[in-house]
């Protein structure tokens, strides 16, 4: 997990900060998302390591099998969880990004719909 958390979820963090930031975002909304982003960084790469794991090369759009046949750690390779278990971890990232986003100045909209439909797709997406 802290490596799908410095990894991924630092890039999507600081993608997410610098954006509010430049947008002139209060602190708070800054902050929820970073959070919001961290934590849909974090679902993608959990659903990414389920997917290197259990999804064919053609229908993956990449390579499948890479991560154990260049030794990465995943949270697959390096826990005893099941895919099952790793795919609850990522909804539960995905539901606390949700949840993130109430302490965020974002109108009801089609904005925040987006976020909300972003975080669900990183969990179910098949590629």
């Amino acid at each position: 997990m802290e490596l799908a958390r410095r990894k991924t979820g630092a890039l999507f963090r600081a993608a997410a900060e610098l954006g509010a930031i430049a947008a002139d975002a209060d602190t708070d909304t800054v902050d929820a998302f970073g959070e919001y982003a961290e934590r849909v960084g974090v679902a993608f790469q959990l659903r990414d390591d389920v997917l290197d794991v259990t999804a064919e090369t053609g229908e993956l759009g990449k390579p499948a099998g890479t991560d154990e046949e260049m030794d990465r750690p995943s949270v697959l390779r390096v826990t005893d969880r099941s895919v099952e278990g790793v795919n609850a971890l990522a909804d539960a990232e995905s539901e606390a990004a949700v949840a993130a986003l109430e302490d965020a100045t974002v109108e009801a909209g089609a904005a925040r719909e987006y976020m909300e439909r972003l975080a669900a797709f990183v969990v179910e997406r098949e590629r």
